[in-house]
């Protein structure tokens, strides 16, 4: 398996985005019922979430062996997994989800300067893999944060994520 680092970055900070702005703006514009069913339905939220991830493509950051981008189940193989990925980044802790952002919007901002020298390609690997760094450990802290936690609240947690 291997990641497109830079449209992974590019693509979650994308998501999370949209999952905080939508909370609000477009529960406005639905019908009641459709809210109603929504708000009553984390299941249903996921569902949606995971047809987007997999309707946007958003699937092709990752690549898993000889990929062939017409392979269904892979596709949404690798949907499933950004979706955990999503969710594990919105339980993180606030901070840890914050240096996530900075360090993508630095990232970012530095592929965009028009220099090109060995300092900014270091630069830039060490942001790559400083985001990875720190969204691996702040899941590490929200899996350890209470150790008699069984597996199954976990998963009740991530579920109650979007609500």
């Amino acid at each position: 398996m291997r990641l497109d680092l830079d449209k992974m970055i590019t693509v979650l900070s994308t998501i999370f985005a949209i999952v905080i702005l939508s909370a609000t703006g477009v529960q406005g514009v639905m019908n009641d019922k459709l809210r109603k069913k929504l708000i009553n339905s984390p299941y249903l939220k996921h569902i949606i979430l995971i047809i987007s991830i997999y309707t946007t493509k958003t699937y092709e950051i990752i690549h898993i062996g000889k990929d062939d981008q017409k392979d269904f189940k892979k596709n949404m193989l690798k949907s499933v997994i950004i979706w955990v990925l999503l969710l594990f980044l919105l339980k993180m802790d606030f901070n840890y989800v914050l240096l996530v952002i900075v360090l993508v919007v630095g990232n970012k901002s530095l592929q965009d300067t028009d220099k090109k020298n060995e300092f900014k390609n270091t630069l830039l690997k060490v942001t790559r893999y400083a985001v990875i760094a720190v969204y691996i450990f702040g899941v590490y802290q929200y899996l350890t944060k209470d150790g008699s936690r069984n597996p199954g609240s976990i998963v009740n947690s991530m579920l109650k994520t979007i609500n």
